[in-house]
């Protein structure tokens, strides 16, 4: 189910609307001077929409990763470990300055 609701009554009533949205599964669309501005749904209906965006960014980092893995097939595992090490050394010591300066 969904309600329209003007901004200014969602925000007296927020309270009682976000357990309506959470106990009841009702929708609350969001409007001011007759402009949609904004929707409250349940967190599973927001999950489950952000769902399809989530599995392509995981299939986009997988086939990177692959790339990568192949490009770098060739190079030692311990020259790997070595170049972690150093990078992390490198950007340990960012940090600590950077976080000494502020």
């Amino acid at each position: 189910m969904q309600k329209l609701i003007k901004v200014a009554e969602a925000e007296k009533k927020l309270p009682q609307l976000l357990k309506d949205v959470e106990e009841n599964k009702v929708r609350y669309i969001l409007m001011d001077n007759k402009k949609y501005m904004a929707v409250i749904i349940p967190y599973e209906t927001y999950l489950k929409w952000r769902e399809p965006e989530l599995q392509e960014a995981s299939e986009r980092f997988n086939k990177i990763w692959k790339e990568i893995g192949e490009k770098n097939a060739h190079i030692p595992e311990e020259e790997i470990e070595a170049d972690l090490k150093e990078v992390t050394k490198v950007l340990r010591e960012r940090r600590r300055n950077e976080s000494g300066s502020h």
